[in-house]
């Protein structure tokens, strides 16, 4: 037996798009089809190689790469604000329990953050490990033409203690 769950719903001008989780398994419901990988999508749906785009690519593209475990940062202000703002509690009040303890891994200059955008043909944006709390940067070419290319999640760069 098969269950889907209704993730999100997102449009792209006046297409729209469903983000599903099914038995545990990412996947975009697009003009009555499934899509389990981005250039799937990409080929059927080309304005997601549009750079107008990207932030809409970035989530749709996190969201079948990675499903629930990382989780697209769409107001990059907001999640540098909360974040410090959890670090600084996680210090004041070292016995509290909290669902995640950013302390316990290192305090990352969340600074480096930015919304998503091109650099040398390929589009970073953001996330964060949503067990763990900590942010990455992901890198990924775009526009993406192939199902075998690269794509790197990397941890920010540790804060310097002030």
């Amino acid at each position: 037996m098969s269950f889907s769950t209704l993730f999100k719903e997102m449009a792209i001008g006046p297409y729209n798009f469903c983000l599903l989780m099914q038995n545990q398994i990412p996947l975009v419901k697009f003009d009555d089809q499934f899509f389990y990988h981005v250039w799937g999508l990409v080929h059927q749906f080309s304005l997601l190689s549009d750079p107008f785009y990207l932030r809409e690519f970035a989530e749709i593209s996190n969201f079948l790469w990675k499903g629930l475990h990382f989780h697209f940062i769409d107001c990059i202000t907001d999640y540098q604000k909360y974040y410090l703002e959890h670090v600084e509690l996680e210090k004041k009040y070292p016995s509290d329990v909290f669902p995640y303890r950013l302390t316990d891994y290192k305090i990352f200059d969340v600074s480096v953050m930015h919304d998503p955008c091109l650099e040398d043909g390929n589009l970073h944006y953001f996330v964060y490990h949503t067990a763990t709390g900590v942010p990455y940067r992901v890198v990924c070419p775009f526009p993406y033409t192939s199902n075998a290319s690269v794509v790197h999640y990397q941890i920010l760069p540790i804060a310097e203690e002030g």
